[in-house]
């Protein structure tokens, strides 16, 4: 994940808004306790019992929030260190390609690890389903679908191209299936918006590859010269796929850490409440806003830190 001072700061704020919530949770559970005892004893043992009961529901809700969102962020890593390989093994292989500027012409080498990166990266396009659009590409279908292009043109660059354009063969041969809507939490709401993998600069990668695996029946500079430029483009668009995912999971954290907090919350106040004394879930509830104070001000100090102390 791409990481820089402003993004942190931003967390940290973020971190602490979330912190303020949990605290005014705990305190308003505090008011009501306290406040429920003083306006009538007599039915403090049922609105006891309701509120535990209510207690629970919610805290199987978010038990079961929690876990939907740990499977999701453990896809999300899981995929931000393949587009992180992805990109490392295009760069390798774009850097050798420049180095060998007097032969026009990929090796078989080179070839090879072409036609690795591309399996790769079409294997992960098509797994993706429940955080993006998934689109399920064969190799070999796709390699021989480009050599047919190529062969019967006069121009290979030119039938690259209008292979890849939007809405041409490649999407016609391999059509992507539509974005998914996202991943729900209990209360109706999405967790985190899905990935869009089918972007400019992921398209350019494909192409730059299957351009080095199909090339040694082209074998011109004009044709490697195009691969070229595509692969350098499609750098960048694996980049721009590991920024956004490293984003998702940012935006996941944060949801658990609210989701943890709030569950703190609640359980500190159904065991106190369990005990079927207010004045003693008050104390242990305003225990646990003390704790956050604390872990407040540390955020507030770290958030304040300049540009020169953090780094």
């Amino acid at each position: 994940m791409i990481s820089s001072y402003t993004s942190d700061i931003a967390a940290l704020l973020t971190r602490g808004a979330q912190l303020n919530q949990a605290k005014a949770d705990a305190s308003n559970a505090e008011s009501e306790l306290l406040s429920g005892r003083r306006e009538n004893v007599a039915v403090s043992g049922f609105a006891t019992t309701q509120r535990v009961q209510r207690i629970n529901i919610d805290l199987t809700r978010l038990q079961s929030d929690q876990q939907s969102m740990t499977l999701l962020r453990s896809k999300l890593q899981t995929t931000e260190v393949a587009f992180e390989n992805l990109e490392s093994q295009t760069s390798a292989l774009t850097d050798e390609m420049l180095g060998d500027a007097t032969d026009f012409g990929s090796s078989p080498v080179q070839i090879a690890k072409a036609r690795n990166a591309l399996d790769d990266l079409l294997g992960q396009m098509g797994k993706q389903e429940g955080i993006s659009g998934a689109r399920h590409v064969d190799t070999d279908a796709l390699l021989a679908g480009v050599r047919s292009a190529i062969s019967t043109s006069s121009d290979p660059v030119i039938a690259m191209q209008d292979y890849f354009v939007r809405g041409g063969a490649f999407d016609t041969q391999f059509p992507a299936n539509p974005m998914p809507e996202g991943p729900r939490l209990s209360d109706g709401s999405v967790s985190v918006s899905p990935i869009d993998f089918d972007t400019d600069g992921v398209r350019a990668v494909i192409e730059g590859l299957v351009s080095v695996v199909v090339g040694d029946a082209v074998q011109t500079e004009q044709f490697e010269t195009y691969a070229l430029e595509r692969m350098l483009e499609g750098q960048d668009g694996l980049i721009s796929v590991r920024t956004v995912t490293g984003s998702k999971i940012s935006q996941v954290e944060n949801r658990e850490t609210d989701m943890a907090s709030r569950a703190t919350a609640l359980s500190l106040e159904r065991n106190a409440l369990d005990r079927v004394d207010p004045y003693e879930a008050a104390s242990r509830l305003q225990a646990y806003q003390d704790t956050l104070d604390m872990t407040l001000v540390l955020t507030k100090r770290m958030s304040d830190l300049s540009l020169a102390r953090y780094l």
